[in-house]
C-alpha cells in the first residue's frame, strides 16, 4: 500500500530536504533535479517490466520483480565486518564526485562543503553554517537513488538506514557537527550499499556486522486472487518433506508441509541463502477442542506403532523452485483459521484470525537476504501423521525439514510425493528461533545434533515437558485443559479439513485417550511419558550448535526454570551458550513486529541479525563473543547488565529463627481469609503483601532485616526444610479429576516456597497484568521510531512499565510432600513415597531462577505455603507440620559470600530493621567482605569465586551486581539474626505451570 504514493512522496521529500539544507533560492532547481532522477528511474523500471513481460510469466530464473534494478556495480568491502555483494559487469554512477575536496579530518564541515562535495550549488550563507550529522545523512542518502522499496517515505527512514549501515547508532546525537572523516566514511558506505542494492547479480551485503536490507519486499499476506509470485519480490511456495515414520498408519511415510519464503535473487540462483526455520504446531490453524472429552476413543493404543515404517514415496518427476513457485497460491499460507476467529450470533465472521500466523514475523530477515521456512509439523493442517505434543516423533519430523534444507533428504512439490523438489537455493546452513512452542522445538532439535543446524535462538521455550505441567512431584496446572493430550488435540489442525480428519479420527482418538491415561497413571511423577519429552537428557545430550537463549524473567507461562535447564544442558555439551533475559513475561522483545523493546544499545532484531549472520553466513563480526549473560535490570529497565558468566560459586546463606519448634500449616485459604483470584492483580498483589509481612494458619513467613546495600540474586534459590504430613479435611466442590481424592497415598500434597522483595514504601516492580499468563505493561518511548526497511511498517519503541507495590515475588517453587527425593532435574521426581502422619522427611525445594537486585533498605522474605492458588486449584484441604529450626535457603549472588538470619513473623508486626547503620553486630558471616575490594560495586572479577561483576551496557549507571548485606545489627534486638554457615550455593530453579492457549 505504501508504494501507491511513492513517487509523489519522494518528490515532496526532496523539496523538504532542499529546504532543510538551506536551499533558499534553489527550490526550482532542486525539483528539476529530482524530476530528472525520477524520470530516469521510471524509464529503467519500464525497461525491466517490458523485459519481464517478454519472458515466461511463471517467474523464470532470470526474471526481475518490481523494485529490483538491472543496474550493476561492484561494492566496496567495509572495514568493520563487511563482505562485498555480487560481482557486477556494468558499474553504476556513485554519489557525484566532489567539486571541492573534504579532508579526512576531525574538523566539522560546513553546509557549503557538504553541498559542493555532493555536486550541488551552495547558497549564500552556507559557508557560515555547520553541517550536522542529521543533515549530512539526509543529504548523502538523498543524493543517490537507492530505490523506493529500500528507503521508505518518511524523513526518519534515513536515520534508520544509517543505523543499519553503521554510520551512526541509536544513541548518536544527530544535531552534532559532522566532521570530514564522518562525511567521507558516510559517502563510501552509502555507495557500497547502493552498489549492492542495484547489482544485477544480487548477493547479501554485510555492513556493521549485519546483513543489510538490500532485497525489496512484497507481502504474502494477501488473498489468493491478489497474489502472484510473478509479481512478488519474495518468492513463496510449499514443500512436503518425507519423514521417517508412518504415525497415522496409512501405510506410507508421513509427509510434513513447510512454507518457504526467500528473496527472488536467491530463488533465481544469484546466491545460496541461509535459512531461519521456525517449527511451531500452532501456525497452520488450531481446533476448537480444549481437551479430549469430545474426541471419540478409548479402545487402547500401542505407542510403539508411532515408530512404524511405511512405504517411501517414489517420485515420477522433478521440478525447480521457480517452477514450483509459479504454481503456488497464497491460500497455501494465508487463510482464515475457522476455530480461532470471531463470529457474531448469526455466525458471520467478524474477527478473522489469519494463518499462517507467523507469516510476517520474519520479514526483517527476508529483506536482508535470508530465507524463512515455517512448518507446523505432524498432524497439523496440510501434513500427515498424528500431532503428539513434544514427542520424539514430532521432533524427528521437524529434523527431516532441516535435512531437506541441508540436502540430505528428498522433498516434494505435492503431498502425494510424485514430484521431487530440492532446496536448490539453500546454502545448507539453518538457524532456528521461535517463541513458546517454537522455542521448545528449537531446543528439542538441537538435542538431536542434526547436520546443518548451526545455531538456535529459543524464546521462552520448554526444556522438559514434565516441568511445564509439574514440578518436583506436584502438578502446576489444572486438569483437564492443561495436559499433553489437550494441547495435542488443540494443535491437530488436520481437523480443519474434515475429509482429512475422518481418515485419522478413530486411530488418533485412541492415541489421545491412551496418552491421557498413561499421563494420569503416573500422577504428578516423572514417567516414560515425560522421559520421551525431556530434551535435557535424551539422545546423550548430542548438542552441537551454539545457542542464544531468550527468556522473560517474569514469564509464568513457560517459567524461568526452562532457560536454566537449557543453559545447563548446552554448557555441559561444551557449546557456546548465551542468555538474553528481559523483564517481560511470555513474549519476544520485538513483539512479533507490533512494537520493539530495545536490548541495551541495539534493537533485538539487530542483535539476532549479527548472531545469525555470524553462524549462518560465517561473518567474523564478534557476535560469538558477546557476554554470556545480558540481563535487563529490575531497578531500571533502561539498564542492561552484562555478566561474563551465569554460574556463580557465591551465595547468601539464609538461616532462620523462630519462637517455636513446630509450625503447623493448613491449605484452608478460605478459613484464613486469604483466597485470591489469580487473574486479578487487585487480588494477588495484596495477597503477596499480606503473606510477606505476617504468618497465618496457611503461611509461615521469615523476614530479614533491611539491607544496607543492594544485593543481586543470580540463579536458583534452594530452600531446605523438614516437614511431616498431618491430616486431610475432605474435598472441595469441583474437585479436579486429576487427583480424585486427597489422601496420604496421593502424590499431590504441595508445599510452595516464595522469596519476596519487601519494603514499607511502594517501589516499582515489573509485574504481569495476570499472575499466570498476563503481560508486563509497556509504555511508548518513541512512536513510529524503529525502521525495518524495504517498506515494512515503522513501529513504536516501547519499554516495560513498573507497577507500584510493597512486595514482589522474586522466585517461587513447589514440591510434593510425597517426593522428598526430588531435586532440580525432572527425572529425580520419578517416584513417590507413601506419606505417614507425623513422620518427618527432608526436602530441598528449587525455586525459579532470576537475575534480580534487592535494593538497599528492602527486606527479603521467605514464605512457605501449601498449594499455590495462583497456579492450581486443589481437591481438598490438608495439613502439615514444619520443623522451624530446619528452614534455610541458599541464595546465589553475584559476587557476595555471606550469611544472614531471617526471623519468623508470628503476627502482622514488622521485623526490627536491626539498626543496620550500627556497626556492632554479627548478622553477616563473610570473611572476605572487608579484605576483598572486588565486593565493591563495579570491581574486577574475583578469581577466587569465579564471579564476574555486572557491566552496565546502557544508561550510564554503575552496575549493582555485588551488593552487600548489613554490615552490622544489634544481636540483642535481633534474636532472629543468628548467622548460619556451611550452606552450599543453590543450583537451579522451579517447576512450571501450563497454559494451553496461544502461544
Amino acid at each position: 500500500m505504501r508504494k501507491k504514493y511513492a513517487e509523489r512522496l519522494r518528490l515532496l521529500l526532496s523539496v523538504a530536504l532542499s529546504l532543510s539544507l538551506g536551499f533558499a533560492g534553489m527550490p526550482v532547481r532542486a525539483i528539476a533535479e529530482t524530476q530528472a532522477v525520477l524520470a530516469e528511474q521510471a524509464g529503467q523500471q519500464d525497461e525491466a517490466t517490458q523485459g519481464e513481460q517478454a519472458n515466461d510469466s511463471s517467474a523464470a530464473p532470470e526474471s526481475k520483480a518490481a523494485g529490483e534494478s538491472n543496474d550493476a556495480s561492484q561494492p566496496q568491502a567495509d572495514s568493520a565486518g563487511s563482505q562485498p555483494a555480487a560481482d557486477a559487469s556494468e558499474p553504476e554512477a556513485e554519489v557525484p564526485a566532489p567539486t571541492s575536496d573534504i579532508a579526512a579530518t576531525d574538523d566539522p564541515i560546513t553546509v557549503a562543503q557538504l553541498k559542493s562535495a555532493l555536486g550541488q550549488q551552495p547558497a549564500e550563507g552556507d559557508d557560515q553554517q555547520q553541517a550536522t550529522l542529521g543533515t549530512a545523512i539526509d543529504a548523502v542518502i538523498g543524493s543517490v537513488n537507492l530505490g523506493e522499496d529500500l528507503t521508505g517515505y518518511k524523513p526518519e527512514d534515513n536515520r534508520g538506514l544509517a543505523i543499519n549501515m553503521g554510520i551512526v547508532d541509536y544513541g548518536t546525537d544527530l544535531s552534532a557537527p559532522c566532521t570530514g572523516k564522518q562525511f567521507l566514511k558516510m559517502r563510501e558506505t552509502v555507495n557500497t550499499f547502493k552498489a549492492a542494492a542495484h547489482a544485477q547479480v544480487k548477493k547479501p551485503l554485510f555492513l556493521n556486522g549485519m546483513a543489510q536490507p538490500i532485497f525489496p519486499f512484497t507481502t504474502g499476506a494477501v488473498e489468493e486472487d491478489k497474489y502472484s509470485n510473478a509479481d512478488s519480490n519474495i518468492i513463496r511456495y510449499s514443500v512436503w518433506v518425507e519423514t521417517n515414520y508412518d504415525t497415522d498408519g496409512d501405510g506410507k511415510q508421513d509427509m510434513v508441509k513447510a512454507v518457504v519464503q526467500l528473496p527472488r535473487a536467491a530463488a533465481r540462483g544469484d546466491y545460496k541463502a541461509a535459512t531461519i526455520f521456525e517449527a511451531r504446531p500452532y501456525i497452520s490453524g488450531c481446533t476448537p477442542f480444549g481437551d479430549i472429552s469430545e474426541v471419540p476413543g478409548g479402545d487402547g493404543y500401542d505407542m510403539a506403532k508411532l515408530h512404524n515404517k511405511g512405504a517411501a514415496h517414489v517420485p515420477s518427476s522433478s521440478t525447480t523452485t521457480m517452477e514450483a513457485a509459479a504454481k503456488a497460491k497464497s491460500s497455501e499460507w494465508y487463510y482464515v483459521s475457522p476455530y480461532e476467529s470471531g463470529y457474531d450470533d448469526k455466525g458471520n465472521l467478524t474477527d478473522p484470525f489469519m494463518d499462517y500466523e507467523t507469516l510476517d514475523w520474519y520479514d526483517y530477515y527476508l529483506c536482508r537476504g535470508y530465507a524463512v521456512v515455517e512448518a507446523a509439523g505432524l498432524g497439523t493442517r496440510g501434513s500427515d501423521g498424528f500431532e503428539t505434543c513434544g514427542s520424539d516423533v514430532e521432533i524427528d519430523a521437524f529434523k527431516c525439514v532441516i535435512e531437506w534444507l541441508h540436502g540430505d533428504r528428498q522433498g516434494f512439490a505435492d503431498r502425494e510425493g510424485t514430484c521431487q523438489l530440492s532446496a536448490d537455493w539453500s546454502n545448507g546452513n539453518v538457524g532456528m528461533t521461535g517463541r513458546s512452542y517454537g522455542g521448545t522445538t528449537d531446543f528439542g532439535l538441537a538435542q538431536t545434533g542434526v547436520e546443518g543446524l548451526k545455531t538456535i535462538v529459543p524464546v521462552s521455550g520448554i526444556a522438559s515437558w514434565y516441568d511445564y505441567y509439574n514440578c518436583q512431584g506436584t502438578r502446576t496446572s489444572d486438569f483437564p485443559g492443561d495436559q499433553l493430550s489437550s494441547l495435542a488435540v488443540y494443535c491437530a489442525g488436520r481437523y480443519i479439513d474434515h475429509d482429512d480428519w475422518e481418515t485419522i479420527e478413530k486411530g488418533y482418538g485412541n492415541y489421545l485417550h491412551q496418552l491421557q491415561d498413561d499421563t494420569l497413571r503416573g500422577g504428578s511423577d516423572y514417567s516414560d511419558v515425560w522421559a520421551n519429552r525431556d530434551y535435557t537428557v535424551g539422545n546423550n545430550n548430542n548438542f552441537k550448535c551454539p545457542a542464544l537463549v531468550v527468556h522473560g524473567l517474569n514469564d509464568q507461562n513457560v517459567t524461568t526454570k526452562h532457560f536454566e535447564m537449557m543453559y545447563r544442558s548446552l554448557k555441559a555439551a561444551g557449546v557456546n551458550t548465551k542468555l538474553l533475559l528481559h523483564q517481560g513475561a511470555h513474549m519476544t522483545p520485538n513483539s512479533n513486529n507490533s512494537y520493539l523493546v530495545m536490548t541495551g544499545d541495539q534493537s533485538y532484531d539487530d542483535l539476532l541479525n549479527r548472531w545469525f549472520t555470524h553462524y549462518l553466513y560465517d561473518l567474523d563480526n564478534g557476535a560469538q563473543d558477546m557476554s554470556e549473560v545480558l540481563a535487563q535490570s529490575n531497578l531500571d529497565a533502561n539498564v542492561w547488565n552484562a555478566y561474563d558468566s551465569y554460574s556463580t560459586n557465591t551465595a547468601l546463606k539464609l538461616g532462620t529463627s523462630a519462637d517455636r519448634d513446630t509450625i503447623s500449616l493448613s491449605s484452608d485459604y478460605a478459613g484464613a481469609g486469604l483466597t485470591l483470584d489469580a487473574s486479578s492483580p487487585d487480588s494477588w498483589r495484596p495477597f503477596h503483601e499480606k503473606v510477606a509481612n505476617a504468618s497465618s494458619p496457611v503461611n509461615a513467613t521469615f523476614v530479614t532485616p533491611a539491607l544496607d546495600q543492594d544485593v543481586t540474586i543470580k540463579g536458583t534459590v534452594s530452600v531446605k526444610f523438614d516437614a511431616a504430613f498431618g491430616d486431610v479435611m475432605g474435598e472441595k466442590d469441583g474437585a479436579s479429576p486429576r487427583s480424585a481424592a486427597t489422601t496420604p497415598e496421593s502424590d499431590n500434597m504441595p508445599v510452595t516456597a516464595m522469596l519476596l522483595d519487601v519494603s514499607d514504601q511502594d517501589f516499582g516492580a515489573y509485574d504481569s497484568t495476570s499472575s499466570r499468563w498476563g503481560k508486563v505493561p509497556v509504555q511508548t518511548v518513541k512512536a513510529n521510531d524503529y525502521f525495518m526497511a524495504c517498506g515494512l511498517d515503522i513501529i513504536d519503541v516501547k519499554q516495560f512499565s513498573a507497577t507500584p507495590t510493597k512486595a514482589k515475588v522474586i522466585e517461587r517453587g513447589w514440591v510434593d510432600l510425597a517426593n522428598p527425593q526430588s531435586g532440580f532435574e525432572s527425572q529425580t521426581a520419578s517416584g513417590s513415597i507413601k506419606l505417614e502422619k507425623g513422620k518427618y522427611n527432608s526436602y530441598t525445594l528449587y525455586l525459579q531462577p532470576n537475575v534480580y537486585t534487592v535494593a538497599q533498605g528492602h527486606r527479603i522474605a521467605l514464605v512457605l505455603l501449601p498449594y499455590d492458588q495462583e497456579y492450581v486449584s486443589h481437591d481438598g484441604n490438608y495439613t502439615f507440620d514444619i520443623n522451624a529450626a530446619s528452614v534455610s535457603a541458599s541464595i546465589p549472588t553475584n559476587g557476595f559470600d555471606g550469611s544472614l538470619t531471617a526471623g519468623y513473623l508470628p503476627t502482622a508486626s514488622k521485623p526490627d530493621n536491626g539498626n543496620s547503620g550500627n556497626n556492632n553486630g554479627g548478622t553477616t558471616d563473610n570473611p572476605n567482605i572487608n579484605s576483598n575490594p572486588n565486593h565493591n560495586e563495579g570491581g574486577a572479577e574475583d578469581e577466587n569465586n569465579g564471579n564476574a561483576p555486572a557491566k552496565t551496557t546502557t544508561g550510564g549507571k554503575a552496575a549493582k551486581g555485588t551488593g552487600l548485606l548489613p554490615k552490622t545489627s544489634d544481636p540483642t534486638s535481633l534474636a532472629a539474626c543468628v548467622a548460619l554457615a556451611g550452606l552450599g550455593a543453590g543450583s537451579v530453579a522451579l517447576g512450571v505451570r501450563a497454559r494451553r492457549r496461544r502461544r
